[in-house]
């Protein structure tokens, strides 16, 4: 009988220790801290982040970030894309208009400096992020739970502690809206198989000044 109490007992209390666990936050030192995604590479050509259409056609953007606000500790993370210059289905000089949308990334869980998470593709009301290149044109709308996209507290980054977040996302849902001359697509219209691959250092700043952003 005593037995049966002291295993209830135990169950119970790791219940509640379950229960009561924090999810994992994006921390700053200090708030409200302006954020900052810089690419540092993907493994294909070390130059930047790089979508995937038709499971083949991709676009490559060398200098593309985002920037972002964090005001408090969060388990979610809001930033806008950035400009950059891109190489897009075979075309130089490609554009990526980002039309107000950006990336929500959410941390869910993880130990030590390693955390696993989905991101959202979020829009204003009736608009896209259109990508083109020479004839040819893509339209990424809003969508949620893509994956995977995993955090890695940069425990030693200079000058403050940084977060690198990794893409590996498949599952991009997308709409082929021109395939003209030279554009290798099969045709025009919704797709669902497209992707997003490479890695993003991210860090923060407080009135201009570094401060540290991690996980935990």
């Amino acid at each position: 009988m005593r037995k049966s109490i002291f295993a209830v007992a135990m169950v119970s209390a790791l219940l509640l220790a379950a229960g009561t666990a924090q999810a994992a936050k994006f921390v700053a030192d200090e708030y409200t801290a302006q954020i900052k995604g810089v690419q540092t590479g993907t493994g294909a050509t070390g130059e930047g982040t790089i979508l995937g259409f038709e499971s083949k056609l991709m676009t490559e953007c060398g200098t593309a970030g985002y920037t972002g606000e964090l005001t408090a500790a969060s388990s979610t993370l809001s930033v806008v894309s950035g400009p950059g210059g891109c190489l897009a289905f075979g075309f130089s000089n490609a554009e990526i208009r980002a039309n107000g949308c950006g990336y929500l990334f959410h941390v869910a869980s993880g130990a030590g400096d390693e955390f696993g998470g989905t991101m959202d593709v979020v829009c204003p009301a009736g608009k896209t992020i259109e990508i083109v290149g020479g004839t040819c044109e893509v339209r990424i709308g809003a969508q949620v739970g893509l994956g995977s996209v995993s955090y890695e507290n940069r425990t030693k980054a200079t000058p403050k502690q940084a977060v690198r977040v990794k893409f590996n996302v498949t599952g991009l849902a997308y709409t082929i809206t021109k395939d003209g001359f030279a554009c290798s697509f099969s045709a025009t219209g919704p797709r669902t198989d497209g992707g997003v691959y490479g890695e993003v250092e991210t860090t923060a700043t407080h009135s201009g000044t570094a401060v540290g952003l991690r996980i935990e």
